[in-house]
């Protein structure tokens, strides 16, 4: 049990160091969102998409569980 303890402290205090060093490196909220780096805008234009899919079949599936799985094929 002992040892358990010992890995959880040692990852709190590797996940807790990574914020701190984060935290004094970031200075905006662009540096926050993109790391600091300029995306190219297929890179954009891809996250955009998956983004939309993803929400699409969100609804697809809500509209599933409501209207039963014949709604899918709609």
């Amino acid at each position: 049990m002992f040892q358990l303890y010992r890995v959880l402290a040692v990852i709190v205090v590797a996940l807790l160091s990574v914020a701190i060093d984060r935290t004094i490196r970031v200075k905006t909220k662009t540096d926050y969102l993109l790391v600091g780096r300029s995306p190219p805008p297929l890179t954009l234009a891809l996250a955009l998409l998956t983004s939309w899919i993803g929400a699409v079949r969100s609804l697809a599936v809500l509209n599933a569980c409501r209207n039963g799985f014949r709604a899918l094929w709609a």
